[in-house]
């Protein structure tokens, strides 16, 4: 049993202080929790819980110890400047319980909203500093924009600027090939001369002398023209020259290529060697999660090389799932944990039940529970079979890992609908920790959702003899006040009515099961509601096919029931609802397309029956 410590308090107008006495207590061990009407001190062996007279302002509590005298002292600001009678309110149990209660969740509300507060303030500052090193790169991108554009410029201007000193020389040698093609042509014009003998047997120079004159003339007229031709084709060349030159002085230099660089290119490692359109994903994952160990051992198939050390890290690894957890991704931190189980080595045995149960807390809050109740089970089989306390860190480590298990594992039992494992289960953890009024309170409601069950059952069995309807009414009718939230025993005492002839029952009752099912269990679960009934109610997970057959069947009740009514929109609606939820029931088909015959023709009525006359 706890020991209540010795305690003495001071007041004035505007604050309280409070001073424990716990001798042979380490004070750095100290748990304290303060709200605004409640004070909880826990220092084993000593407890101290205090139902304030009046509100206080829990956040300024300020906490001094004084180890030399073994003394702790808590002061706190009243709410309102007045001088209390008492330190304690007065009152009944259940009073207090109430109030209690109250202030815890006043207390946990402003956590919350302090919370939210500091992450919206650490989102701004990330977002300014984001702001700034963007701000940061656009004014060095800036930079070497402009270093860029005056290289360009005082490159063109150096271009500009660059004389062009060597022209060419055309004329010249066109001049000489010219000169030498004259001399060739004078050679060929000037063939030897034939004398020819006269008839008295002299040879006739001079007609040889008129000829060679002639053909002088002729070559000194040829010569001549040639010169002119020669003198304009030399301005032809200049001209051209001219425009060579400018083509020169416009052409742009061009820069050199650029080097090569080579990149090397790694793709994802596979264990199959085979093409992503011939694989089975589903097979092949099943496949090396059996095998992952022995992947890991295989020299042939073990791929840690192609990664990071911190990817093979079991303690980086299950840090990063604390982190995905923290931030509700519940799924990313479910890889990582199972990531980290299998690059543990089999001898470290805390480590992997750690994992184990971490794995089995994000389980339990994305609704697979089956899978929770193993991962469990096998931490379980790691911990060393004691319940005892230690002072020993180790031991009382093993101890509180336990605690958390059997309480996880015993939530899972009850989400599957296995009451009696999870009282078990809840039944160990209640005596590893009698203190612990939460579950307590856990355990009782446990034991209110057994028996509830039992009355479920009981009912149901009458229900399938059919011969005591009002009977099974009266059994799911108790059911439900012990378990309000049961999906189950409203639609079955909906069925009921409905054999009964009493529509409007069948209808509310239907009205609030549709209700329950529309709400996501798992994230009621993932919002902060760890307890009571919400978290302990039993159904399908939302998005199977179990509670689409759930929702259908409701549905079809409640449009039977508008359909006693006469109420054919409202009949319409449901059944064309369950026709979306359920296309391929041909059964339901015919109901909606009855429904929908019978609304068309009161219309028609309607429309036929002639108006009343006025006067």
């Amino acid at each position: 049993m706890p020991l209540v410590p010795r305690y003495t308090w001071e007041q004035d107008g505007c604050s309280l202080a409070l001073e424990l006495h716990l001798p042979g207590t380490a004070l750095r061990n100290i748990d304290i929790y303060v709200s605004d009407l409640v004070i909880k001190v826990n220092a084993a062996p000593y407890v101290l819980l205090l139902d304030l007279h009046d509100a206080v302002d829990d956040a300024s509590a300020v906490v001094k110890s004084i180890p030399a005298s073994k003394l702790l002292r808590i002061s706190l600001k009243k709410q309102e400047n007045r001088l209390w009678k008492q330190l304690q309110y007065q009152g009944s149990k259940t009073v207090l319980r109430e109030r209690r209660d109250a202030s815890m969740e006043r207390k946990r509300a402003s956590e919350t909203a302090l919370s939210e507060k500091r992450k919206e303030k650490k989102h701004q500052e990330e977002k300014e500093t984001l702001r700034a090193q963007m701000a940061v790169d656009d004014t060095n991108r800036q930079i070497l924009t402009d270093l860029k554009a005056e290289e360009k410029e005082r490159e063109e201007r150096q271009k500009d600027s660059t004389p062009i000193s060597n022209k060419i020389t055309k004329k010249v040698s066109f001049a000489a090939s010219h000169e030498q093609g004259k001399s060739l042509a004078s050679k060929d014009n000037r063939k030897d001369e034939i004398i020819e003998l006269t008839e008295d047997g002299s040879f006739d120079v001079t007609s040889a002398t008129k000829s060679t004159t002639h053909a002088d003339e002729k070559i000194a007229a040829t010569d001549n023209q040639g010169n002119a031709q020669e003198n304009t084709r030399d301005e032809a060349v200049e001209v051209d020259d001219k425009d060579d030159i400018s083509e020169l002085q416009e052409k742009v230099e061009l820069r050199p290529p650029r080097q090569c660089v080579q990149s090397e290119i790694r793709f994802t490692p596979r264990v199959f060697p085979t093409p992503s359109r011939e694989s089975k994903a589903a097979e092949e994952e099943d496949w090396l999660l059996k095998n992952r160990k022995h992947i890991n051992q295989h020299k042939g198939l073990n791929r840690t090389s192609e990664y990071d050390i911190s990817e093979t890290d079991p303690m980086w690894l299950k840090a990063k799932g604390d982190d995905f957890f923290h931030s509700k991704d519940f799924r990313s931190a479910t890889n990582a944990y199972a990531e980290a189980i299998s690059a543990t080595s089999s001898d470290n045995n805390d480590l992997i039940a750690t994992c184990l149960s971490n794995r089995a807390a994000c389980l339990l809050q994305l609704g697979e529970f089956e899978e929770c109740i193993n991962d469990c089970s096998k931490a379980l089989s790691y911990l060393p079979d004691t319940r005892d306390k230690d002072e020993n860190s180790s031991v009382m480590k093993h101890y509180r890992l336990k605690l958390k298990l059997f309480v996880r594992r015993g939530t899972a039992y009850c989400r599957t609908g296995q009451y009696s494992q999870a009282k078990a289960d809840y039944g160990v953890a209640c005596s590893m920790d009698t203190q612990n009024p939460q579950l307590r309170d856990d355990f009782m409601e446990l034991v209110a959702m057994e028996k509830a069950h039992e009355l479920k059952e009981a009912g149901d069995s009458i229900f399938r003899e059919g011969r005591d309807l009002d009977k099974a009414i009266q059994m799911y009718s108790d059911s439900l006040q012990l378990n309000p939230l049961s999906i189950a025993c409203l639609s079955n005492r909906a069925a009921c009515y409905l054999m009964l002839h009493r529509a409007k029952e069948c209808a509310e009752d239907c009205t609030q099961a549709l209700e329950l099912l529309q709400q996501d269990t798992t994230s009621m679960g993932m919002s902060g509601q760890e307890h009571g009934l919400a978290f302990f109610s039993f159904g399908p997970a939302a998005g199977s096919s179990q509670r689409r057959s759930w929702v259908v069947k409701t549905l079809v009740r409640r449009g039977a029931a508008y359909l006693s009514l006469h109420n054919l929109d409202k009949a319409e609606q449901d059944f064309a609802a369950g026709v979306e939820l359920d296309p391929s029931n041909e059964a339901l088909k015919a109901d909606l397309a009855k429904v929908q015959s019978e609304r068309k023709q009161n219309e028609a009525k309607l429309v036929a029956q002639p108006a009343p006359l006025r006067a």
